[in-house]
């Protein structure tokens, strides 16, 4: 932990301090330094095809005091690239954002920011896009970012529609994995939208903490879920049942997982299913958990 503070100050002391004529040109703010790697995953991204359905993902880890969520988002970056043929962007609230590859934080800004990026490489009519989040969540519809000292606050429900909205890309695939995330449905709910959930509004969900690597949801879908079938609504189905397995273990109570499809949305879907390559399975490689950082237990998100 102390490694982690250390190098997250090393990183406010740079990014923080004025710019002289001297180093007005290498020094950048925190939000400059994120809009350029936030620009750079942009010109990254594959072009888009006409008369194709293609995909393209923005993922978010909001909690950066634990490991767990950095690396989901880094597996659903393999994933996407390998298997699903498609293009993302990584927000990520950790420590390591600052180092030899640096990533953009996860903030309210930084997403509309990636949103409105996607946008302008995909045809937002015709290409599907897909949100993950991965958090802390509450009761209240909000999910936690959270990097002290340089984040702090959380996403809503409706600050995430909103950021949806204002991308103007139609087709979306919302994936929240965090405690209570079904309170996010009622905003999220659209015709052109399918909205999924690691729990129902009033339950928790499992797996999280600094011995963890990988959330129960984020196991069930991503990894063995995903890497079993390419549709989102199938692997739905599989990891609910592994995570229902999971939990009776466990002897928790049960997290029951959510789907939400907007009547048009299958279409969307299933055009983008039926001209697909999917690619090789990817196996879950978390990084090494740093000999300095203790493992607490923490099990619900």
């Amino acid at each position: 932990m102390r490694r982690m503070l250390a190098r997250i100050a090393l990183a406010l002391v740079v990014l923080s301090q004025p710019a002289s004529a001297a180093n007005e040109a290498d020094t950048p703010t925190l939000p400059a330094r994120d809009a350029a790697l936030i620009a750079a995953q942009v010109r990254a991204l594959p072009a888009q095809v006409p008369g194709r359905v293609d995909l393209y993902v923005v993922g978010v880890a909001g909690d950066g005091n634990e490991s767990v969520f950095r690396n989901e988002i880094e597996h659903l970056q393999r994933l996407v690239a390998t298997r699903l043929k498609g293009g993302s962007i990584a927000l990520v609230n950790h420590a390591d954002s600052f180092s030899a590859r640096p990533l953009p934080l996860a903030t309210p800004d930084n997403l509309r920011l990636a949103l409105r990026g996607v946008a302008s490489v995909m045809d937002p009519r015709e290409d599907l896009l897909w949100v993950f989040v991965t958090s802390h969540g509450s009761p209240d519809a909000q999910v936690a970012l959270d990097l002290f000292p340089v984040v702090a606050g959380g996403l809503s429900a409706t600050a995430l529609r909103s950021a949806l909205d204002g991308s103007g890309i139609d087709h979306r695939v919302v994936v929240v994995s965090a405690c209570f995330s079904g309170a996010f449905i009622p905003a999220l709910r659209d015709p052109d939208t399918l909205v999924i959930t690691a729990a129902r509004r009033d339950r928790t969900s499992f797996g999280c903490g600094s011995d963890s690597d990988i959330t129960y949801f984020g196991r069930a879908f991503l990894v063995d879920g995903l890497n079993a079938t390419p549709d989102f609504r199938l692997a739905f189905r599989a990891a609910q049942r592994d995570v229902a397995t999971l939990e009776r273990a466990e002897e928790y109570d049960p997290s029951l997982p959510q789907l939400r499809a907007g009547r048009r949305i299958d279409r969307t879907l299933d055009a983008w299913l039926r001209t697909l390559t999917v690619g090789p399975a990817v196996a879950f490689d978390p990084p090494a958990m740093p000999a300095s950082e203790p493992a607490v237990e923490t099990a619900e998100q």
